[in-house]
C-alpha cells in the first residue's frame, strides 16, 4: 500500500527488458469493472477470492515478467507460499508515517481507504501493517524504500535479480 510497487515493478521490468503485469488491472480486464466497484458491489471477500484464483492462473503461466501484486495479496490464502514457489518476491519496506503522507492524497482511489479521516487512515495503516508484516517479510528480498530515490530503488531491485 504505497510503496511504489507498480511505478518502480515498470522500470525494473524495463531494465530487465520484460513483461510488466500489475495484479489489480489483470483483474480489471477478467472481471470488466474496477477493482473499486469489485470492492463496493461484491465486498473484499469476493475480491481476494478473484485475487487469489488469477494470482495462481498466471504464475504458473507466465515466464520472464516483473508483477506488481496489490499490498494484501500475500496475506490472504496461501498467496505468499505460492508467489514464492513460482517467483521471486520482493518487499518494498516503509514506515507508517511515510505510507500515511502517500495514501492521504490519493485515499479516494483506495476503496479500502477512502472513507477513512485523517487519524483513522493511520490508525488502520498502523493496524493492516503489524498484521501484514509477517507476510511481507517472508518475501526473498526487502529493501527499505524510506529514504531512496525511485531510480535507486530499480536498480538496487535489478542488481537483486541478477545476482540470482
Amino acid at each position: 500500500m504505497g510503496s511504489g510497487k507498480t511505478t518502480i515493478g515498470r522500470i525494473v521490468a524495463n531494465y530487465l527488458k520484460s513483461h510488466f503485469y500489475d495484479l489489480d488491472e489483470l483483474i480489471t480486464i477478467q472481471e470488466k469493472q474496477s477493482v473499486r466497484k469489485i470492492f463496493l458491489e461484491k465486498g473484499e471477500d469476493h475480491f481476494r477470492s478473484i485475487e487469489k484464483n488469477l494470482l495462481a492462473l498466471f504464475l504458473k503461466s507466465k515466464k520472464e515478467y516483473v508483477l506488481s501484486a496489490g499490498g494484501g495479496t500475500p496475506c490472504y490464502g496461501n498467496n505468499i507460499s505460492i508467489m514464492k514457489q513460482f517467483a521471486k518476491t520482493i518487499y518494498l519496506r516503509l514506515t507508517p508515517d511515510i505510507i500515511f503522507k502517500r495514501l492521504f492524497t490519493q485515499k479516494d482511489q483506495r476503496p479500502i481507504i477512502s472513507h477513512l479521516y485523517e487519524e483513522k487512515l493511520f490508525e488502520f495503516i498502523s493496524h493492516h501493517l503489524i498484521h501484514r508484516v509477517a507476510f511481507y517479510e517472508r518475501a526473498h528480498y526487502t529493501i527499505d524504500v524510506s529514504d531512496k530515490s525511485i531510480a535507486e530503488i530499480a536498480l538496487d531491485i535489478h542488481d537483486f535479480l541478477l545476482s540470482l
